[in-house]
């Protein structure tokens, strides 16, 4: 059998991936982490490797978390904008409460 795994090179996947290639089948592993495959193969990928039909596909890919800091900075570099200057609005007024939680009256 023909059998893509989406997460191959993940915890459970890599797993998954050995026992189906210790069981004869013929594997096409998919991952973000695109590096850590022999010939690699990027999830965007993937469906021109796997244009001819696969058996089955096995998906157990985990979600690919991202903060908003970490992709305002990809959208900025994306605008060539190396060294950013962001302004929080929370961080205005927790400064003046904080100056005027200070305040000592005489």
């Amino acid at each position: 059998m023909r059998i893509a795994v989406i997460g191959a090179t993940g915890l459970i996947g890599s797993k998954v991936v050995a026992l189906l290639e210790g069981d004869g089948q013929e594997v096409v592993p998919a991952s973000r982490a695109s590096g850590a495959l022999i010939g690699p193969i990027a999830v965007d990928d993937v469906a021109a490797e796997v244009a001819g039909p696969a058996d089955s596909v096995v998906n157990i890919g985990g979600p690919h978390e991202i903060s908003f800091a970490d992709l305002a900075r990809r959208l900025l570099a994306e605008q060539g904008v190396d060294e950013p200057v962001v302004v929080d609005a929370d961080a205005t007024y927790f400064g003046a409460q904080l100056r005027r939680d200070s305040l000592v009256t005489v």
